[in-house]
């Protein structure tokens, strides 16, 4: 009897989320040392380029200003604990980045700049990468499948061969939950929110793969 490995599972699920719309490549391609990189350092969990395009296409109407001032507030550090920081980088992600710029009469206006397209899910950028590895203060973890919506990582899926001791899916579930692509506990941890919802993707995608 053949068995499928990791590897295999994983590939397969590569293939599934490309049918359904994704985007996909592997670490060996968009990390900072591949041939299409997507971040400069492994210790980056934002692919800021694809957010700072999306923030773009969904907020035509907002000056650029407020669009830059929206990227600035997702990529800073504010709360002081994790939990606290999730709680937040959330609450940007589903209820927009609230701004202030200047009309052109001068007055002082406020608005929300949108970091996923809710309403037309087309507009979205999807995108899945295998063996997402993160290293930082000589520490390093890797992800099998990150799905990223904007350049935002929103959720993180650990494979488990059938093979396994324990193929457990609460258990997958359960260490999903509590650890995160950082090493360390500071930004690239405090911008991976995988509790986005019970699910994360676009169209068919969202009734196929769940959030961790």
């Amino acid at each position: 009897m053949t068995f499928l490995t990791e590897a295999d599972i994983e590939q397969a699920l590569l293939d599934e989320l490309a049918q359904l719309g994704y985007q996909t490549t592997t670490e060996a391609q968009a990390g900072p040392d591949g041939s299409a990189p997507e971040r400069e350092a492994y210790a980056d969990v934002l692919l800021l380029k694809r957010l700072q395009t999306a923030i773009d296409r969904l907020n035509p109407d907002l000056p650029a200003e407020a669009r830059a001032d929206a990227l600035r507030q997702v990529i800073a550090t504010v709360a002081p604990s994790l939990i606290e920081e999730n709680r937040r980088l959330h609450g940007l992600i589903t209820e927009g980045v609230k701004v202030e710029y200047s009309s052109e009469d001068g007055s002082l206006r406020g608005g929300r700049v949108w970091l996923v397209g809710f309403d037309d899910l087309p507009r979205n950028d999807w995108l899945a990468i295998g063996q997402f590895t993160v290293i930082e203060a000589g520490h390093q973890r890797r992800a099998d499948v990150v799905l990223f919506i904007n350049g935002l990582p929103l959720v993180v899926i650990e494979m488990k061969s059938p093979s396994s001791r324990n193929p457990s899916l609460g258990l997958s579930r359960r260490r999903c939950s509590r650890k995160t692509l950082s090493t360390t506990g500071s930004r690239a941890s405090r911008t991976t929110n995988p509790a986005i919802g019970a699910s994360a993707s676009s169209g068919t995608p969202r009734a196929r793969v769940k959030a961790c």
